[in-house]
């Protein structure tokens, strides 16, 4: 049975196919070829979409493509340990790393309502803190409270972050917009506190099980466990195409003919690429200039030229 082209994914690329001579539509059928295959046109499809179109709409219109992320002011809860003494404190389980020590991280105990912070680094159980009253956490349920945080799963479609609301306590109504700084400005001398009232925020990157992921830092640090206490609006890139998905952009016509440039360019054809590249180009700044997602649905008022107003006006 004929297979109707479509333009979801699998539609873009049985067109790309048709155009190579590799797809019949009258038999949906794909014939073998070892310069293009295609789960190949697929993925550049994916590229061109996700990584060359994408960024020419999101800078014009980033709340199109705004994604948020509601954050915990906590990465990692533990309980309490019996070797707990004075200045050390022991968790039962492994959650500390070096760099809450270099972080200077708080801890907050949530059975008594206080918080210490974090000295020095001793192993994934044990760290010294900022008081001596540690044998009294034992069995507490405890919060290290974070200062740098990942962007919502692994932050890899983060484009641009737009806005950071922060607050510093659980019964605060709304979160104050943070204003963003480089890092090297907000911690200059190693001392500085920063205040509750004007939050800063910074990009960075975190590390999460060796991996470094996009993210942010909150300054003035958070010291208390708060559901919620970050807010951030970014825009993202969307997500890569399945077979029957449809771009949310208008730009199947430019998928089309981007995709076959790039089949004949690894077929060796690049006289016939540089074509449909050209046509790539153009079909790319038509649909950049024609997209308008902010446009109301009332029907557009024909308007008469100048030109045919002033030959209307002498000739009545």
């Amino acid at each position: 049975m004929a297979q109707a082209l479509t333009q979801t994914l699998q539609g873009i690329t049985n067109q790309v196919g048709s155009n190579i001579k590799l797809y019949k539509l009258a038999t949906d059928a794909w014939i073998d070829d070892s310069d293009v295959t295609e789960g190949e046109i697929k993925q550049f499809v994916n590229l061109l979409y996700r990584d060359d179109l994408f960024p020419e709409f999101v800078n014009d219109y980033p709340d199109y493509f705004k994604k948020s992320s509601l954050l915990d002011s906590w990465i990692a809860t533990g309980t309490g340990d019996a070797a707990s003494t004075a200045s050390t404190l022991v968790l039962t389980t492994s959650v500390f790393t070096n760099q809450m020590a270099d972080q200077g991280l708080f801890i907050y105990n949530e059975t008594d309502g206080v918080s210490t912070y974090v000295t020095g680094f001793t192993s994934a159980t044990t760290v010294t803190v900022n008081a001596t009253d540690m044998d009294t956490w034992v069995g507490d349920s405890v919060y290290i409270i974070g200062q740098e945080f990942t962007l919502g799963g692994d932050g890899i479609d983060s484009w641009t972050v737009e806005r950071v609301r922060i607050k510093y306590s659980e019964g605060a109504q709304y979160r104050d917009v943070a204003h963003e700084e480089d890092y090297k400005d907000l911690s200059r001398y190693g001392f500085e506190t920063g205040h509750e009232g004007e939050p800063k925020y910074y990009e960075t990157a975190v590390n999460v099980a060796d991996v470094l992921t996009t993210g942010i830092g909150v300054w003035p640090k958070l010291d208390t466990k708060i559901t919620g206490a970050i807010r951030i609006d970014r825009a993202a890139k969307p997500a890569d195409l399945g077979d029957t998905d449809r771009p949310r952009l208008p730009v199947s016509l430019p998928l089309v003919d981007g995709a076959t440039a790039w089949a004949f360019e690894k077929k060796g054809d690049y006289g016939i690429a540089d074509k449909w590249w050209r046509r790539y180009e153009m079909h790319k700044a038509n649909a950049i200039r024609n997209w308008r997602p902010d446009r109301t649905s009332k029907a557009r008022k024909i308007r008469i030229s100048s030109n045919s107003y002033i030959r209307k006006r002498r000739l009545g």
